[in-house]
């Protein structure tokens, strides 16, 4: 549909909490997963690195993120339902914070819970480099 502007840091919509999708077969939500997919092989194909981008980074204040990891992965109304204790240190970045990499802390599995653009629901354990 169409590349959008990434909100970068400092921008207090990123600060916001995003609401839940009310209709995941919506067709404002399609448009929005469409946008986020092009908004993201824009930015991989400009820079080489981008994993996924959430809505809010596009100033959108929903719950729907867009992984490109492994293959297109929209998920809407993600949530984590659990976490490993054990911890791990990596660096990352954010296409929010371009030319920013840091360190940061992640659990080394998390649980996840989130519906497809159709309103099913998936749950998945997400570890090593699947996110």
């Amino acid at each position: 549909m169409a590349v959008r502007t990434v909100l970068q840091l400092g921008n207090p919509t990123l600060r916001e909490v995003a609401a839940p999708v009310a209709d995941p077969a919506a067709p404002e939500v399609a448009a929005l997963i469409d946008d986020l997919r092009d908004t993201l092989a824009h930015w991989k194909a400009t820079t080489t690195y981008g994993r996924g981008m959430a809505a809010p980074q596009i100033g959108v204040l929903q719950r729907v993120v867009f992984l490109n990891v492994a293959r297109p992965w929209p998920l809407v109304n993600p949530r984590i339902a659990g976490r490993s204790d054990e911890t791990m240190v990596c660096w990352d970045a954010c296409l929010s914070f371009l030319s920013i990499f840091f360190q940061v802390t992640r659990h080394c599995w998390i649980d996840i819970e989130y519906q497809d653009p159709t309103g099913g629901w998936h749950a998945l354990r997400a570890d090593g480099d699947l996110l």
